[in-house]
């Protein structure tokens, strides 16, 4: 049985646009959130970074001097400066993301 030859149809440009549109301003979105949820961890971070350091600081200035500490001291500075290193680490982390991030951001918005 013949058939007749059915042309493939596509919708109109202009709603192919739209829903175009309308998925980049969906990632679009997802990306800003996440990008405030990076900004607010790098916050936090910073704040206990610096309060490590000035702890580790306050424990140096109230005690004898290096080699003359007592080994509880030495082990609170250690533990002040470990817990600063490791939040420094994450931000290093976290700020790559939001490079990343900006990028897609740059590349994902609709021409003006």
């Amino acid at each position: 049985m013949f058939r007749p030859f059915l042309a493939f149809q596509t919708r109109a440009p202009d709603r192919d646009r739209q829903t175009d549109l309308g998925r980049r301003q969906a990632v679009l979105g997802v990306l800003g959130r996440q990008t405030t949820e990076i900004e607010r961890e790098i916050a936090g971070l910073q704040r206990r970074m610096d309060e490590a350091y000035q702890r580790a600081a306050t424990v140096l200035a109230n005690s004898d001097e290096y080699g003359e500490r007592s080994k509880a001291d030495e082990e609170e500075i250690s533990r002040f400066e470990a817990s600063a290193e490791a939040a420094r680490r994450r931000i290093v982390e976290l700020e790559a993301q939001l490079e990343l991030f900006s990028g897609l951001q740059a590349a994902l918005k609709p021409d003006a």
